[in-house]
């Protein structure tokens, strides 16, 4: 109850009282699923320093629990601690830990410190493990879509019209990739 009222409040404008009531659902929380959804709905409401406290109890539950430990990295994200966040994911990804979030979280933070050709690597090791419905997801702005878009900004048109061609081999139907294509495809080379 505390948590869907503390997500209502925020969700009203009304944080500093969500967030106390967060942090009544934190101390009242016992066992894994329960810190996970706090944790989970927190951060969907911006909470993401506030969310630290249900991360870190959840850890204590279970030190290498996936689900626990992307939200540490989504915390990591949020304060901009892009070394820190690494370090965490590729720990993940290192012990076969990491779901498919962690390797998009993974890229795009690459993308957020200019490193595109280790996004690329990552979304690459992404692909093969993802099972085929999870590659739609690996097509878009989590992934594929997101390395184009960072290559049609930063060094033209031909890079990103390979990235968009990636990407929509993984979801064909995507229309928002086709029209990318489409209007890649009609700027100049650069």
């Amino acid at each position: 109850a505390y948590v869907h009222l503390a997500h209502l409040l925020a969700t009203n404008g009304a944080r500093d009282e969500a967030r106390q009531v967060y942090a009544k659902a934190i101390v009242r929380a016992h066992d894994l699923p329960t810190l996970l959804w706090i944790t989970e709905t927190m951060q969907r409401t911006d909470y993401f320093d506030e969310s630290e406290q249900a991360v870190k109890r959840a850890l204590t539950l279970s030190s290498n629990n996936p689900a626990a430990l992307f939200s540490l990295g989504k915390i990591y994200e949020h304060r901009r601690e892009y070394d820190t966040l690494i370090s965490l994911m590729r720990k993940m990804i290192d012990t076969r830990t990491a779901d498919l979030g962690s390797y998009s979280l993974l890229a795009l933070t690459y993308l957020k410190i200019d490193k595109p050709a280790l996004a690329e690597h990552v979304l690459d090791q992404a692909t093969v493990i993802a099972f085929p419905n999870d590659r739609k997801r690996l097509a878009g702005l989590e992934g594929w879509e997101a390395l184009g878009d960072f290559h049609m900004k930063k060094t033209g048109v031909d890079s990103a019209i390979r990235y968009y061609e990636r990407a929509l081999s993984l979801d064909p139907e995507n229309t928002r990739l086709k029209t990318k294509l489409s209007e890649a495809g009609s700027r100049p080379v650069r």
